[in-house]
């Protein structure tokens, strides 16, 4: 890479563009600071009665530094734009990738801006981040959500007796951190915080964060048995965690030292989750069982937002689906909850015009993850990039079959 200006200027810009993108993390934008609120007022729902929109709020605080940074990351760009120069497939490679995460974070500064001026167009912005499932892909999910064949394998990496074993036993959330602190030991991985948090609603690998250092969150309220933790190492660390280690190692080999360094961690994980999210099904599946695998109930959710229902009409839909799959009237309206919430977090207004389109990448991401462990399994290492990304890197010279931490398959050796 040559550089118009000089080095210091570069670099700087880098930190300066590192800086902003990386505190801009959609998911933590967009969740309601009163979801716990919302949710335990929806799941008094009597069996036949009305479905209710929640009105959820959101952290104002955040959301105007969000859109701050926004600003930030806008001019830091244009102004490594307009200094840097490849000289190599790699360098063009680099560029392009580098403009995906601009991109993904203007449109998550204006997710932030669209909640602080009372309108749902935030779903607009994260359509242009995951995209959105065609039609023929939501009939798909429709046949299968419907489907009365019961044809899965609940076969998993365990025994009978062990499965029984880790059925029995019980973690609360600091089990749960102990446990994830010692896998993390195990493998090396450095800087990435591992906490307890009041506000989250579900565990999360947050590569992205405003509050500092890369983070693993497990809300406080979680609890689970030996198996489902089993599970989790697998997804949360195994895949998403060491995917992060190997992607910004892979940068690291062409960027240490130069004055893009910064923008190595930026680089290493797009917030386009489709074969990373693929990636870790996959890992689920392997230790739990088909039972386990993604349904299409989020998939189905998203459609009906996109066609403007509200968060009442989604989560009666989901839940007349699930009722009619045999699930008890408190799992059928859990799961319903979930789904309209996953389909509708970041809107303002919950009576529709709104559709956050990121978990379709569960259905699909395990679709396409299945397929490339049959072809090219070596690229599921680096699976916090796209499958385009890592196409694209792969043609332009990187070494895409040595990653730097290859798996220990700790998941399935869970004592």
């Amino acid at each position: 890479m040559r550089y118009l200006n000089q080095n210091n200027f570069v670099s700087e810009s880098a930190k300066v563009l590192a800086r902003a993108a990386m505190a801009l993390n959609p998911v933590e934008l967009i969740t309601p600071v009163n979801q716990a609120h919302e949710k335990e007022l929806w799941m008094t729902t009597e069996e036949g009665g009305p479905f209710i929109n929640p009105q959820f709020q959101y952290d104002e605080f955040n959301l105007s530094q969000a859109a701050a940074k926004g600003e930030i990351v806008r001019i830091a760009a244009d102004a490594l734009r307009s200094a840097c120069y490849p000289e190599s497939p790699m360098d063009d490679a680099i560029l392009e990738i580098l403009n995906h995460r601009v991109h993904d974070a203007l449109c998550a500064a204006n997710m932030a801006a669209s909640i602080l001026l009372g309108s749902n167009s935030g779903g607009e912005y994260a359509q242009q981040i995951y995209g959105r499932p065609d039609k023929l892909q939501v009939l798909n999910c429709y046949r299968a959500a419907t489907s009365t064949s019961d044809s899965k394998d609940d076969s998993s990496c365990f025994s009978e007796e062990k499965r029984h074993e880790l059925l029995a036993r019980s973690y609360d959330a600091f089990g749960i951190q102990r446990e994830f602190q010692r896998i993390a030991d195990i493998y090396g991985f450095r800087n990435w915080d591992i906490i307890i948090d009041n506000s989250a609603s579900a565990i999360d690998v947050r590569n992205k964060t405003s509050y500092g250092n890369p983070q693993v969150v497990i809300p406080k309220s979680r609890k689970v048995n030996g198996l489902k933790l089993a599970e989790l190492i697998g997804h949360e660390l195994e895949c998403h965690l060491r995917d992060s280690i190997n992607a910004e190692a892979l940068f690291a080999e062409h960027l240490a030292s130069t004055p893009l360094e910064p923008l190595i961690p930026l680089l290493a994980k797009s917030d386009d989750e489709l074969f990373y999210e693929g990636h870790a099904k996959l890992s689920d599946v392997a230790v739990n069982g088909e039972s386990v695998s993604p349904h299409p109930y989020y998939v189905i959710a998203i459609d009906a937002a996109l066609r403007n229902q509200s968060f009442a009409d989604i989560g009666e839909l989901i839940y007349k689906l699930r009722r009619n799959a045999d699930q008890s009237h408190q799992t059928a309206l859990n799961g319903a909850w979930t789904a309209a919430y996953r389909a509708m977090r970041g809107a303002v207004d919950t009576h529709g015009g709104y559709a956050y389109t990121k978990d379709s990448a569960y259905w699909f991401g395990y679709e396409t993850a299945t397929h490339i462990a049959q072809s090219a399994p070596y690229l599921l290492d680096f699976a916090t990039l796209t499958l385009d990304e890592l196409r694209l890197l792969e043609r332009a010279g990187f070494d895409l079959k040595h990653p730097r931490c290859p798996s220990q398959n700790l998941a399935a050796q869970f004592q």
